[in-house]
């Protein structure tokens, strides 16, 4: 990429992301991007890698745009600290995207240039994202081995901040091991570690971890409690921790059976992972509304969300993935030991006249391969001896041969692996073949597991299916015989040891049930391997395989045919929808058939009826057209209806796009806040603006003339008038920028005369920040600050924003802050409602009820507020809109 293609892409994105908004100029992220326009040539990597880490969690995509700036910029210039850090910062970008392949090639570039150049720090970091990533593709010995090379480092340059970043992620591989007493400890040394830190955003990951283990531990109580400790703690911008933790809560109300709580904390896990369009919880969202809708037996949806899954799934755990990780495993061995083998090969056809070029050729071997220990000792003969006989060299070929083979035989142990990966595979393809029935796809999935060579099986086998009275019935089989498919063509369940396993959902290998697999060798011809098929809480079947006497069954075997029969577990629920449906559909075919020979029927005597009956038949096609005009005019006053509807509709939108966001408000108020904003109508003709100007921060609560449609029309000119006399202006008084708005809206009504009533009332605020000195300008709307349970209200200037016979400048307030004041501005809606009496609720009710609640925090004085006006108006009508707003101010 040319320097000019690197700035145009720099501008772009500079560009793009300063239309946010000008309310968020002053956030960390936009500081950033303005210091990229200013920052010098040598500095601007280091810039946008922070840009880059920033963005990570919330806006992955643009983290990995800024990722790619970097490194052309930190090659150009030769910074390697910061190209390695541009590596690993993408890396993670491209992990929360989903995208494990290019994660990979980042933290792996990331290590070499870290070892190349000697960047220790950095080394741990790539140590740790690689191991995290492997986490994610579940080699848990993998990653705890790239994480405890990341400890070494960690305590040999002190990094307190890396040593809790190791602990954390090997807490996590254990308990993804089941570990769950060893990976506590780690994971509560971590959390003490980051506390000491005040690390928030990192106590947060640690706490959801912990509730983790709670929730392996089946301690149900307790990890909801730390998940909701770990949700109050999390930074609002993480969206992928806060997509975790939604699942999780969603899979602990699903497992109390609630599934109203399970399906909302699903939804908004799914929010939060489509916002930051990360695969891996896009994926667990979509598992646990499967499961939800299953157990409210919306298989329609379930079926939809399963479609999800598998899509997701092919996405997340590819076979040019696993191929990729091998490869990159194998690597750094492969490449010595192909270097080595190359030379032994040469090495037997040359003669004793080639012993100079032989020598010079095992110089650079011993060179090359500095990581194997026999050709460490080779150099050393080599570099002390001065002539080699050809005795020693043939023992080195056969030492080395020897090594060579058994790194074959490890490689190939490792690919069983991988083809373990392609078999799960072909039994999903087989599936999808909807021509085949769920029983035909049994029978083929059975005589694939058992055809695998590598797990000794004998041919010998069958697979049942639980029946409505929870029974087992034998749908497919090989080489059982005769007697047993007589004897165990039904189970019941709970007898024998089939009916055992389904009635405890545990497995069975050998004489009795083994809670880690181990084998009970007695004197059998065979062992019997009997796992339930399980998907959630349902048992849908059981896979049963024979293995010989005296053959070892390793744990990975076991966990291979679990993964097998979790695997047929969501194909046999799939299928058995799939059936569902049909039969559906079978059946309703058979009622539409019934109905068309009732409606035959009547159809005839219709006949009857019109034969008899002309005159009837006269008066009823008078009737019909008439009720077809009817209907036509009925069409056309909906299709107007809907147009206007969907008019109004959109102007909300509009509206709402324009009102000053809910979470960027928050961050302005350290005490808290709320509003409350109820329109009469779709459209509101109130609003509230919230800015912050340097060292001011204005906020404001208007009423304009009218609600619905008119109103929101004025809504609009007010927001976009006094964000630009806010912004454009250098007059920082409230009382001048209401005199200017009212200039502003008087020129935009002039057309209709002096005697137009076109216009708003506001309460417009602003506070210096440094000072904590407040100044309050109003038109009509008065200002009140409860202090020490004492209201004090400072009135506004008598005169609207608009036409009026006697105008007046509106006076300027100014007001010194003290700690834990609160603030309330406010439309006259809420004071101005009818209740079940026909009476207003009152300014001076509406002063107590204030008062009466500035106590407690901001969010409870909003429901109590809600709450007080639903009681008071009952089933009468609203009708203004209200708008309240309520502010604890902290020093």
């Amino acid at each position: 990429m040319t320097r000019i293609k690197m700035f145009a892409l720099l501008f772009a994105l500079l560009f793009f992301n300063s239309m946010g908004g000008y309310a968020q100029k002053l956030s960390k992220v936009d500081s950033l991007k303005n210091l990229l326009v200013t920052v010098g040539e040598l500095d601007k990597a280091n810039v946008l890698n922070k840009l880059c880490w920033k963005l990570r969690n919330s806006y992955p995509e643009e983290a990995v745009e800024y990722g790619k700036l970097s490194i052309i910029l930190s090659k150009q210039y030769n910074n390697y600290e910061e190209l390695a850090k541009a590596y690993g910062f993408s890396g993670v970008a491209y992990r929360n995207l989903g995208n494990y392949s290019q994660a990979f090639d980042s933290y792996f570039e990331g290590l070499k240039i870290s070892q190349k150049h000697k960047l220790k720090e950095q080394e741990g970091y790539a140590l740790i994202n690689i191991g995290n990533l492997y986490i994610y593709q579940e080699s848990y010995d993998d990653a705890i081995q790239y994480l405890e090379k990341a400890v070494i480092i960690a305590n040999e340059i002190d990094n307190t901040k890396m040593i809790a970043y190791c602990n954390l992620n090997i807490g996590r591989a254990l308990l993804l091991k089941n570990n769950f007493s060893e990976s506590l400890n780690y994971l509560q040394k971590t959390l003490k570690i980051r506390k000491e830190l005040n690390d928030k955003e990192g106590e947060a990951t640690c706490l959801k971890y912990i509730a983790d283990s709670y929730l392996g531990q089946n301690k149900i109580d307790s990890s909801y409690t730390t998940y909701i400790l770990a949700l109050s703690t999390t930074v609002l911008s993480d969206n992928d921790l806060l997509s975790d933790i939604y699942s999780k809560l969603a899979e602990i109300s699903l497992l109390k059976r609630n599934f109203k709580d399970a399906e909302n904390y699903a939804k908004k896990s799914l929010d939060e992972a489509l916002f930051v369009e990360s695969k891996l919880r896009i994926r667990n969202s979509y598992q646990i509304l499967y499961n939800i809708n299953i157990e409210l037996k919306r298989y329609k949806e379930a079926s939809e969300f399963s479609k999800l899954i598998v899509l997701y799934n092919d996405s997340l755990f590819n076979q040019t993935l696993s191929q990729k990780i091998l490869n990159i495993k194998y690597s750094a061995e492969n490449e010595a030991n192909q270097a080595e083998i190359d030379f032994l090969n040469k090495e037997k056809q040359i003669n004793a006249n080639d012993l100079k070029r032989l020598r010079r050729f095992q110089i650079i071997l011993v060179t090359i391969v500095i990581i194997m220990f026999l050709l460490i000792i080779l150099g050393v003969v080599l570099r002390n001896r001065l002539k080699t006989t050809k005795e020693k060299k043939e023992e080195l070929l056969e030492a080395n041969n020897k090594l060579l083979e058994e790194e074959k035989l490890k490689l190939q142990e490792d690919k069983k692996d991988n083809n373990n990966r392609i078999i799960l595979a072909n039994i999903v393809d087989h599936s999808l073949n909807n021509n085949l029935s769920l029983n035909d796809f049994l029978q083929i999935a059975l005589n694939e597991i058992i055809s695998i060579s590598w797990l000794n099986l004998k041919v010998q086998g069958a697979i049942f299916l639980t029946n409505k009275d929870g029974n087992l019935e034998m749908v497919a089989e090989k080489n059982i015989g005769e007697l047993r498919l007589r004897e165990c063509s039904t189970v019941n369940k709970g007898e024998c040891i089939c009916g055992e396993a389904v009635a405890k959902k545990k497995s069975f290998i050998g004489g009795e049930f083994r809670s880690k697999f181990e084998l009970n060798k007695k004197e059998i011809p065979h062992i019997h391997f009997k796992n339930p098929i399980i998907l959630g809480n349902e048992v849908l079947g059981l896979l049963n395989l024979y293995v010989g006497k005296d053959v070892e069954i390793r744990e990975k075997d076991i966990n291979f045919l679990g993964n097998i029969c979790y695997s047929l577990a969501q194909i046999i629920k799939q299928k058995q929808l799939q059936i569902s449906l049909e039969e559906q559909k079978t059946n309703q075919n058979i009622l539409n058939q019934k109905l068309f020979a009732q409606s035959l029927e009547v159809e005839q005597q219709n006949i009857n009826i019109a034969s008899k009956n002309s005159e009837l038949s006269i008066q009823k096609e008078e009737l019909q057209a008439t009720v077809d005009a009817l209907a036509e005019a009925k069409n056309r006053i909906i299709g107007q209806h809907k147009n206007i509807t969907d008019s109004i509709n959109y102007a909300k939108n509009i509206q709402s796009a324009m009102l000053t966001n809910n979470k960027i408000i928050s961050t302005y108020f350290a005490g808290g806040h709320f509003i409350l904003f109820k329109p009469k109508e779709t459209v509101s003709g109130d609003f509230y603006y919230v800015n912050k100007v340097d060292d001011n921060l204005i906020f404001s609560v208007a009423d304009c003339t009218g609600h619905g449609v008119p109103g929101g029309f004025i809504t609009i000119l007010g927001i976009t008038y006094l964000h630009d006399i806010i912004r454009r202006t250098e007059t920082d008084t409230p009382g001048e920028v209401l005199n200017i708005l009212r200039l502003r809206i008087k020129e935009i009504f002039k057309t209709f005369g002096n005697d137009n009533n076109n216009g708003l009332d506001i309460a417009f605020c602003a506070v210096n920040t440094k000072t904590n000195v407040l100044q309050y300008a109003g038109a009509y709307n008065p200002l009140w600050i409860i202090r020490n349970s004492e209201l004090i209200e400072i009135k506004a200037t008598r005169n609207p924003i608009g036409f009026y016979p006697k105008e007046k400048p509106f006076k300027n307030n100014e007001i010194q802050l003290q700690n834990n004041d609160k603030i309330y501005i406010f439309t006259d809606g809420y004071q101005d409602q009818f209740g079940t009496n026909n009476k207003k609720f009152t300014s001076k009710r509406f002063k107590q009820l204030i008062i009466s609640v500035s106590h407690l925090p901001m969010p409870e004085q909003n429901d109590i507020l809600l709450n007080t006006l639903k009681d008071w108006q009952g089933d009468t009508d609203q009708i203004d809109d209200i708008t309240v707003m309520g502010i604890e101010w902290k020093l």
